[in-house]
């Protein structure tokens, strides 16, 4: 069985918990995914 979890988040608060944005990289600039995906240090 399968289930999905979606958790909301003020933008502010996501240095709190260690959150950090993974960004792309396309030619020699940084861009946010769609959607934005996150990563814990």
């Amino acid at each position: 069985m399968d289930y999905i979890l979606d958790i909301l988040l003020p933008k502010n608060e996501l240095s709190k918990i260690n959150l950090s944005e993974l960004l792309v990289e396309w030619g020699g600039k940084k861009f946010s995914q769609n959607p934005p995906r996150y990563t814990n240090n």
